[in-house]
């Protein structure tokens, strides 16, 4: 029996349901009798479930803080980080989203380490359902923070009869005033959308041109991956997340301060559609295909 203790009620159902369906026991319940326990975060009552029990560990709700604290050296990190490998020297598997956090574990060889994504891809159709053929073949500038505008602006700019869409968002009062201002005198052909579901995500990428993926937040590497599974061509913002994962020119393109340039080999055709080269890394990268090839670990 399996205990799936994550708190994320969405991200648990989703768990349960690939467990279901390839016929392995489990429940949410914390006093039923289990063996192993399948966990997605770091905190005081996880830690009082997992003693003498077999652990499970699905880092992607919490690789952001994994990724913050070690690359910082305060007490606050060192104590998360204590905590962090405390847990992990009594996994039995750890499920992690990119290659990056496979080196944070290098000091636990003996843990079976797996990468993955969560796939959740739907055809909602509501982008035909709600009228929205008007972001057809647009260029989408995906950017959930505001982080780096100034690129959306650069581009813009440079190219001010094509049409941009801008997908993010962040609560006025955690912007600084320099990116409030630049939000709000966003040019005449850039489109902001903000309160957007994972299916109007989904559909605005589906009849993009291609798109810029900015964000460098690990929070949101699903969304990336989804614009992969549907075989989009991408710009992304290279970050070190993406090492020994995304290579520029091989596999995917990545940006830095080529942006431009890369915008207008794209545009004029004279660079190779990456897209079928990203949707190979994750066609088998999800927590199904994992299942099935790791049963016999779950007995």
């Amino acid at each position: 029996m399996v205990l799936v203790y994550i708190e994320n009620t969405y991200f648990c159902s989703k768990i349960i349901t690939y467990l279901t369906k390839n016929n392995i026991p489990c429940t949410t319940d914390p006093n039923a009798l289990y063996d192993y326990i399948l966990i997605g975060q770091i905190n005081s009552k996880t830690l009082s479930l997992i003693e003498n029990k077999k652990v499970i560990f699905i880092t992607h709700l919490e690789e952001a803080k994994i990724y913050y604290h070690y690359n910082h050296n305060n007490v606050i990190s060192k104590n998360y980080m204590k905590t962090f490998y405390d847990l992990i020297g009594k996994c039995s598997l750890v499920i992690v989203s990119l290659p990056y956090f496979k080196n944070i574990l290098k000091n636990y060889q003996y843990i079976k380490v797996i990468n993955w994504q969560l796939p959740i891809i739907q055809n909602s159709g509501i982008l035909k359902k709600m009228g929205l053929n008007k972001y057809r073949k647009k260029i989408v500038f995906v950017d959930f923070e505001y982080e780096n505008i100034n690129d959306l602006l650069l581009i813009s700019n440079k190219y001010p009869k094509m049409e941009f869409i801008l997908i993010g968002y962040k609560p006025k009062f955690y912007l600084n005033k320099r990116t409030r201002n630049l939000l709000n005198k966003l040019p005449y052909n850039v489109k902001k959308i903000v309160y957007l579901d994972f299916d109007l995500y989904l559909d605005i990428i589906r009849n993009s041109s291609f798109c810029i993926y900015s964000t460098t937040n690990i929070s949101y590497i699903n969304f990336l991956n989804s614009i992969f599974y549907l075989k989009i061509n991408t710009i992304i913002k290279d970050c070190p997340y993406y090492n020994d994962y995304l290579i520029d020119g091989k596999n995917c393109y990545l940006y830095d301060k080529d942006l431009l340039i890369k915008v207008k080999r794209i545009m004029e055709g004279r660079v190779k559609n990456m897209s079928l080269e990203t949707f190979e890394l994750v066609k088998n990268n999800n927590f199904k295909e994992i299942l099935k090839k790791y049963k016999n670990i779950l007995k």
